[in-house]
C-alpha cells in the first residue's frame, strides 16, 4: 500500500506526487504491490510509478525489458541519471504500438522507484520532456 500524506504518495522512504488533473487508473494491471497507474490530463500518456522492495540491480532491471522475444526495442542507450538525489538509469524504447520512457531510481541502498511512461507510437516526439512527464518526475524524491 501507499500512504498519502502532505500531498504526496509515500512507500519505503520514497515519495512522489501527481499534478492536478491526472486520472488514476482504478484497476491497473501491474506486478508491483506498491504503486499506482495514471493518465495525463489529456489522456495521451499513461504512467506507472512503483516502489520495488526486491532491491533489483538498477541497470539489470532495465536490461530485462529487452530480452529476446520481448518485442521491445531501444531508441536510446541505457543512460545513468540522477533525479532529485536519486541515482539510476533511464531508457527510451518502442514496440509495435507504443513509445516508452522508463527510469529506475534508488536512494543509496533500499527500494527502487520505477517510473514508466508510454503513449501511442509516434504521438509525441519526446515523452520524457513532455511537461506532464516532467511535472511527475520533478515530484519524485527520497523522504
Amino acid at each position: 500500500m501507499l500512504q498519502f500524506k502532505d500531498g504526496k504518495f509515500h512507500a519505503y522512504g520514497l515519495s512522489f506526487a501527481l499534478p492536478d488533473g491526472f486520472y488514476l487508473d482504478s484497476d491497473p494491471d501491474t506486478p508491483y504491490e506498491y504503486g499506482l497507474c495514471c493518465c495525463s490530463p489529456d489522456e495521451t500518456i499513461y504512467y506507472g510509478i512503483y516502489v520495488d522492495c526486491e532491491h533489483e540491480d538498477l541497470r539489470e532491471g532495465i536490461e530485462l525489458l529487452f530480452e529476446p522475444g520481448s518485442g521491445m526495442y531501444q531508441t536510446s542507450e541505457i543512460r545513468p541519471v540522477v533525479l532529485n538525489g536519486l541515482a539510476g538509469f533511464e531508457v527510451t524504447s518502442y514496440d509495435r504500438e507504443c513509445d516508452y520512457y522508463e527510469t529506475h531510481l534508488q536512494a543509496s541502498e533500499g527500494p527502487v522507484l520505477i517510473f514508466h511512461a508510454h503513449c501511442e507510437k509516434g504521438r509525441l516526439a519526446d515523452i520524457k520532456h513532455h511537461p506532464d512527464t516532467q511535472a511527475v518526475l520533478q515530484a519524485i524524491s527520497a523522504d
